[in-house]
């Protein structure tokens, strides 16, 4: 069934998850607008990853809805279904790179399998999904050939490759040093602003939650306990939601007092 007047790109609504007589998510509820960079947080085991395989329709919920842009992902055909999923891309916590094969053939396979594109258009739409996260000749290279930042960059160029509306990434700054990360943020700010994409984010790190994240949610104990904008969560009445958040604050003290002993 379809969401009547639906404004927003993404809605999930009372949603419940189950395994055998465990409940992992309980009656999460909220929506997500066009365009903006939204992050799913909290410690682990809440249910991040749960709720991510479920909103890319990897799971299919207890009870409750998934919108996408006003269609119900698991009230529809199966046909329906998977046009539906055409509509986003995914960028998995290792990247999912396949090995075997080079850059080129890694982006370009959602195109060889999804459409029916000639051979020789897909090379140049490759180029430009890589010219668009700063990346150059790495066409003809192997994923072990790249460095974490760049192996993360492909698989954002692979999950751009269909010119999806949304963009799911599962901790996209994981594994990475402090400035492969910034230029990560970046860059998904970037593609939000010029490119009009929404991002759908699952991540623990603060500091890209504060510089890019423009509303989250937390979920504690697959709970929803906090929403809102992520800057304000340090001053949460929820204690868990704020010693998430102070946890920077006090380790940055540590270092503090720590140079200070040295010295």
């Amino acid at each position: 069934m379809n969401e009547i007047q639906n404004p927003h790109i993404i809605k999930v609504k009372k949603l419940f998850a189950r395994y055998d007589k465990k409940i992992i998510l309980e009656n999460i509820d909220f929506e997500i607008n066009a365009g903006e960079i939204f992050m799913i947080i909290g410690g682990s085991g809440c249910g991040k990853t749960t709720l991510l395989n479920h909103m890319i329709g990897l799971l299919s919920p207890s009870s409750g809805n998934v919108f996408i842009e006003g269609e119900d992902l698991f009230g529809v055909s199966e046909e329906k279904q998977l046009s539906i999923l055409r509509k986003f891309g995914v960028l998995f916590q290792n990247g999912a790179l396949f090995a075997s094969i080079n850059v080129l053939a890694n982006i370009g396979l959602p195109l060889k399998e999804l459409t029916k594109l000639p051979e020789e258009a897909i090379l140049p739409i490759v180029q430009i999904k890589l010219k668009m996260v700063g990346l150059d000749n790495v066409l003809t290279l192997l994923p072990a050939e790249l460095s974490g930042g760049m192996r993360k960059r492909v698989a954002v160029a692979r999950a751009m490759a269909l010119d999806p509306k949304i963009i799911f990434l599962d901790e996209p700054t994981s594994g990475l040093d402090p400035v492969s990360a910034g230029e990560m943020d970046t860059l998904i700010d970037n593609l939000s602003k010029i490119l009009g994409i929404t991002f759908v984010i699952i991540s623990h790190d603060l500091i890209s939650i504060k510089k890019i994240a423009k509303r989250a949610i937390f979920l504690h104990q697959g709970q929803i306990v906090a929403e809102g904008n992520p800057k304000e969560f340090n001053k949460h009445h929820n204690l868990i939601v704020k010693n998430f958040f102070n946890r920077e604050q006090e380790e940055e003290e540590e270092e503090e007092e720590q140079e200070e002993v040295e010295l």
